[in-house]
This record gives structure tokens, sequence and C-alpha cells, in this order.
């Protein structure tokens, strides 16, 4: 026996509003004639002539994809012999990315659920996406400070672009004998002389610095 594919069926409420002779429209004499009966459709079911959808997955649970490039996502419908093969795919947060056919297209920095839905059942799966901006470049506010022993120099980075997702740094002084430098980028001086004090971005290693004179 040939193997049975499932048509273009119209929605039942349609089919039973015009054969019941609700559907007063122009489409209510296609709806009788073009395309299979309702009571057809179900003896097919019965028959098992349409073999339905029992799941779908996604190839990934969690995906992190950088701003600026693509994403992809393969879907796996079984049984893989199903008469309606067809899904639709959705973001929660389409500012933050959009989905068509399982490519991935990024708009911003965040989180958005990507979500395959087979048009039969219907099934569904989800994977989390995360869209990650990288750390361009970083730039401190003070390229050249002068201080005392014992003073201190607050040092500010700006790191580009804005939107970057992973913003940390780093700071390290040349001559810690000279001055150190605290975490948050407080220079302290300790004696007299010249030091260098440079910040490091976490993401990217991108570098900037500071000349610090202790007198």
């Amino acid at each position: 026996m040939s193997k049975y594919k499932k048509p273009n069926w119209y929605p039942e409420s349609d089919i039973i509003a015009a054969k019941s002779g609700w559907a007063y429209t122009k489409n209510h004499n296609e709806i009788l004639n073009a395309i299979p009966r309702l009571d057809d459709r179900i003896k097919a079911e019965e028959e098992g002539s349409i073999i339905r959808v029992s799941s779908v997955t996604l190839d990934h649970d969690i995906l992190e994809i950088i701003h600026g490039t693509t994403g992809v996502l393969k879907h796996t419908i079984m049984p893989v012999d199903a008469s309606d093969m067809s899904v639709t795919w959705s973001s929660s947060d389409s500012l933050v990315a959009t989905v068509n056919n399982g490519i991935i297209t990024t708009l911003k920095g965040g989180s958005t659920v990507i979500t395959v839905t087979t048009t039969d059942g219907p099934k569904t799966d989800t994977a989390s996406i995360t869209v990650i901006v990288k750390v361009d470049s970083v730039t401190l506010d003070a390229p050249n400070a002068t201080i005392v022993v014992g003073g201190t120099q607050q040092l500010t980075p700006s790191v580009l672009p804005s939107g970057a997702s992973n913003k940390n740094v780093t700071y390290t002084s040349s001559v810690i004998g000279v001055a150190t430098v605290s975490p948050t980028g407080l220079v302290t001086g300790v004696s007299s002389g010249s030091t260098i004090i440079t910040v490091t971005t976490v993401d990217g290693s991108k570098t900037s610095t500071s000349n610090i004179t202790v007198r």
C-alpha cells in the first residue's frame, strides 16, 4: 500500500461550520468542495494512515551567540516518517534575537528563549539563548597623574561598547614600591618615583595605561 500523505486540511471549525450551513461566506463552497471531508480525515486517522508526531527535540538546550553573528538550531521530529513534519519558530524576546527556520539573528545583548512547535500535536521544545556583546576597547580617564606619598588618585575605565556583556577589569602597577592600585582602580602613592598603572578587560584582554608620578 502506498504511503498516505496528509493533505492540506482546513481547520475543522471551518469545515463543520460550512457543512452545517453556519458559514455564509465566499469560502463556503470552497471549503466543501476543495478539501477532504471531515469524516474522511477522521477515517484516515482511525485507519492509521496518518502518522502522528510524538515529539520534537532541539540539538541545543543552551546556546551562547556572539552579537553580530548568527546561530543555528536544528530540530528532530519523531517518528521520522510522521505525516506532517512542518514546524514554526518563535523568540520570547525579539528585541534580543529573532529566529527564522532555526537560524537565529542577534540584535543586542541579552537573553531569549527560542521555541520550536510542530503543526501536528502540537509538540514543543525550547533553547535558552544568550547573546554576548564582546568588548572592543578600554580607556582610562587619566592617562597621566601626579600624587604625593600617601595620596590617592581614582582611575575610572571606560569600556566600549557601552552594552558589552562583561565590563569587568583588573589593575596592575608596574612598580608597587612607588604606587599600588586597588581592584577598583584607586592608586595610592608609596614612595617618590614613577609607575605605570595598567587596566585590562576580562573579556578580550584589552588594555589602557596611566603614567603615575609620586612626589
